[in-house]
């Protein structure tokens, strides 16, 4: 090193004398020397420290040392500089102890003499080191040859734990064998020698189940001597005595039949069978004091046995290998999925289909191993957690939207319902309109999932506030608007009630008195109704002309249909009202003789037998015509041929009985009209007959029945002038519907139960309130027949429900005895007394009248069981007054119970 300098210095001196000598010596002109270069400024100084600075500090003192002779932005730029040194020296010292943790972990890790289970829990616990040291390293760029040594080191580790156990189990097996083989065979004289061999043989067997790191083949030296062994035991047991050979092959062949065959699954139960089978060949040879049909079911056993067995090893090395693949397939196929991206439901599914197959494949793993499987497993709960987690969440997204479309369907709805609350809406409205209310603050608490602040939430409840406010608005004004109408209703109910009182005061004498109805018919022609007073003379004042039926539907009392009749006369504009209760039949099917047509019996100038002559200019006849020849539209003109036809023929229906149209036009031509409009067929010709065919029926209605009900007449301005009750009865001149008769001549008694309709008016001049309309009850009778002092009738009207109601008023009507009359079925109510009106239990003086008429509705005189024509039916009226300040009248219709 002196040497070197030495040699700097000579020559250094040698270009100084050069120098000098180019320089001087004579020379006039002398050379300039060059300026020296300019000092770096703070910021260039700073910026060459930062960059040599060896730690965070040195690099911070470097700014620090010249922050205030720099500008803000250079100084920006060097602390950034700063912060960029200490960052590249931070991750450089964590990638330097994270290098020297990997290699002294690496280092740790020692598979080359894993002699031992200690050895081998040691080795475990340095690559679980290393494992842990690999997965901190986030700052090595590369860990591949650590990654590449934890393989390696747990394949060596796996291979090292098999050796272990596969020494162990051959020592075991072979100590278990030589245990054997040290007892002398050759001398089994004795039962305890025999158990001291069955005891080795058992400690054979025991290590053979235990050895399962040992192949067949290497097991086959030790199976091979326990079956020698077992078969030379067998053999001196055998020698003992005949019972005990019978009972060691009983048991043999018991414990191979325990085994189910057709169910041999895995090599543990093949081998149990295979054990089976040399237990009972030993037995089979060690019986030999048993004949060979002693020994017949034990040998066609075992036989039976071995090919079972050997089938079922067949099938296991193939079902092995099938369940190794579709295990395969399966864990494949699951991890192509990207677990980490089950953004949809779609994927989810895909995702959750690949888990049930795998669970599927592992299902179906019956003949693997747990440690075949393991790998799979951990597999399968990982994917499994990873879509749940994923179902989770696509779950509240659900959520989410049915959150949000449920408040957007309850503020529609609450709008709806708020927006149509009037002053005129019913209660059961505005408590929907209130609920609608709540239905929105329900689905408001409800969005749970929803994120705070979220502006359909926002939304919903601002308008759930306006529309509290709207409809808090609206039931003020609607609560307003009912006290009026309530005032302006019970004002009306108020007239309506003294109008209506006034009206039924003819109700029980006079022109408008009960039960005055006569000649009634009900049917196509609607109802017609005269009204006679007491004597029976027509009074044109009250006359009701013929109702026809209303729109409106009134429910049946019972097995009696109901019907309003309503007409307005043209001129005085008075309005009369009915409603009629009728018990009248469905109707029955007859024969058209019975219908009233007879058919001719000999051929004369008009008429043909056979045939029913047809009055075709009457519109009743051909309103009963029915035929496809004469669905056509306009004339249709029925020729044929005289010379070889009588007459035109067409089938079709007359009254609705089928049959044969025949016409013979001679001077007028057969023809047919249909106007299109529904209205009867116009027929021409000479002459029209119909023949039915044979047992041809017509329906007839129900042409004996009876009737009651209530009538009002309402002048022009509406108000109710006169109203009565009535019953009626119809029936042909030959019907079958009797009155009751002499209802003294009747022994027995008999109860009757029905309804009741009629007209009510509540006037009470103490307050100036009032009420009035129609009303409908229960009806019960009670009849004791005969001629004494207990015979009559008796009845209670009650359970009223007033205008159409469902509750019951609270009223009663009771019936006085009336007595029976000796013929034509009538009841007459006594002078005294006829009825007691209770209003709540609280009785008016007695008042009014009443009146029935016992009915027999049965077919003929067909007694009753008892022996007895007991009518079965009775219809009346009755007219009350509840003190002065109520009137009802009505009528009944009730059947024997």
């Amino acid at each position: 090193m002196q040497g070197h300098r030495k040699l700097t210095m000579i020559c250094c001196a040698a270009v100084l004398s050069l120098g000098l000598a180019a320089c001087g010596g004579g020379g006039s002109d002398t050379a300039m020397e060059p300026p020296p270069p300019p000092p770096p400024t703070p910021y260039e100084t700073a910026v060459a420290n930062i960059a040599a600075a060896g730690t965070a500090e040195e690099a911070q003192a470097a700014y620090d040392a010249v922050k205030d002779d720099v500008t803000a932005a250079q100084g920006a730029r060097l602390q950034a500089a700063v912060d960029s040194r200490v960052a590249m020296l931070t991750t450089a010292a964590n990638a330097a102890m994270q290098r020297a943790d990997l290699m002294t972990a690496a280092g740790n890790v020692d598979t080359s003499d894993l002699m031992d289970a200690a050895d081998i829990a040691a080795a475990n616990t340095a690559i679980a080191a290393l494992k842990a040291a690999i997965a901190a390293a986030v700052d090595v760029d590369d860990t591949s040859m650590y990654d590449a040594q934890v393989t390696a080191a747990e394949t060596a580790v796996a291979a090292a734990q098999s050796a272990l156990d596969h020494a162990a189990q051959t020592m075991a097996l072979a100590d278990a064998v030589g245990g054997l083989q040290a007892i002398d065979l050759t001398d089994l004289s004795t039962e305890a020698k025999i158990e001291a061999a069955n005891t080795a043989i058992a400690a054979v067997q025991a290590a053979l189940e235990a050895a399962t790191e040992l192949s067949a083949t290497e097991k086959t030296a030790a199976m091979t001597e326990v079956a020698t062994a077992s078969r030379t035991v067998m053999t001196a047991q055998g020698n003992f005595d005949t019972n005990a050979q019978k009972m060691a092959l009983m048991d043999a062949l018991n414990t191979l039949r325990a085994i189910d065959l057709t169910a041999l699954m895995t090599q543990a139960q093949i081998d149990a069978a295979e054990r089976a089978i040399i237990g009972l060949d030993q037995a089979l040879a060690a019986a030999t004091n048993l004949t060979d049909v002693e020994k017949l079911d034990a040998t066609a056993d075992v036989t039976l046995a071995k090919r079972w067995v050997a089938r079922a090893q067949t099938a296991l090395d193939t079902n092995v290998g099938n369940q190794r693949m579709a295990l395969m397939t399966a864990g494949t196929a699951l991890a192509a999925l990207d677990l980490d991206d089950l953004d949809t439901q779609a994927k989810i599914d895909a995702a959750d289909a690949a888990v049930d197959a795998l669970q599927a494949a592992l299902d179906g793993a019956t003949h693997l191993s747990d440690s075949e499987t393991a790998m799979y497993q951990t597999q399968l709960d990982t994917a499994t957690e990873t879509v749940r987690t994923a179902q989770t969440g696509m779950d509240r997204d659900g959520r989410m939207m049915a959150q949000r479309t449920a408040i957007t369907s309850a503020v529609t709805m609450a709008r709806t319902a708020v927006n149509g609350v009037k002053n005129t809406s019913t209660d059961s409205e505005v408590s929907a309109a209130e609920q609608a209310i709540t239905d929105l603050e329900d689905a408001i608490a409800g969005a749970e999932d929803l994120p705070e602040g979220d502006t359909d939430v926002a939304s919903a409840q601002g308008t759930l506030a306006t529309l509290k406010a709207q409809l808090n608005t609206a039931m003020t004004a609607r609560t307003a608007y009912l006290a009026d109408k309530a005032d302006k209703d019970m004002k009306a109910a108020t007239k309506l009630g003294k109008d209506l009182y006034k009206a039924l005061a003819g109700a029980a004498t006079g022109t408008n008195a009960l039960a005055n109805v006569t000649a009634s018919t009900l049917g196509t022609a609607g109802l017609g109704l005269t009204v006679a007073d007491d004597a029976g003379t027509l009074t044109g004042a009250v006359t009701v002309p013929t109702l026809k039926a209303s729109d409106a539907a009134v429910a049946a009392l019972g097995g009696w249909a109901g019907t309003d009749y309503a007409h307005t006369d043209t001129g005085t504009k008075v309005v009369n009202e009915a409603r009629v209760y009728t018990n009248q039949g469905p109707g029955k099917r007859v024969t058209f003789a019975k219908a009233g047509y007879t058919v001719a019996t000999a051929t004369t100038t008009t008429d043909v037998e056979g045939y029913l002559t047809l009055d075709v200019t009457d519109a009743d006849t051909r309103g009963r015509i029915m035929a496809p020849a004469f669905t056509h539209a306009g004339e249709q003109r029925h020729t044929y041929d005289a010379t070889t036809v009588t007459a035109f023929t067409t089938r079709g229906t007359y009254d609705g009985a089928p049959g044969v149209f025949r016409c013979v036009g001679t001077t007028t031509i057969c023809s047919s009209t249909n106007d299109g409009k529904g209205s009867p067929i116009s027929l021409a010709g000479d002459s029209w007959h119909f023949k039915p065919d044979a047992g041809a029926m017509v329906h007839r209605p129900d042409t004996e029945y009876l009737y009651y009900g209530w009538w009002v007449s309402k002048d022009k301005d509406g108000v109710p002038t006169a109203a009565s009750a009535f019953v009626e009865v119809v029936e042909p001149s030959n019907g079958d519907l009797d009155t009751g008769g002499d209802l003294t001549a009747l022994t027995g008694s008999a109860t009757y139960a029905g309804h009741a309709a009629g007209k009510f008016a509540m006037d009470n001049p103490l307050d100036g309130t009032g009420s009035g309309g129609h009303f409908t009850a229960d009806a019960e009778l009670k009849a004791t027949f005969g001629a004494g002092t207990t015979a009559g009738v008796t009845g209670t009207i009650d359970n009223f429900r007033l205008n159409d109601g469902t509750e019951d008023a609270g009223w009663s009507v009771s019936l006085a005895r009336g007595a029976l009359g000796s013929s034509g079925g009538t009841i007459t109510a006594p002078t005294a007394d006829p009825t007691v009106w209770s209003i709540n239990g609280n009785k008016a003086p007695a008042s009014g009248t009443w009146s029935g008429t016992m009915y027999d509705e049965m077919p003929g005189d067909a007694p009753d069981g008892d022996g007895s024509n007991i009518p079965t039916t009775v219809t009346g009226t009755f007219y009350s007054e509840f003190s002065t300040i109520g009137r009802m009248v009505g009528a009944f219709g009730a059947e024997r119970q």
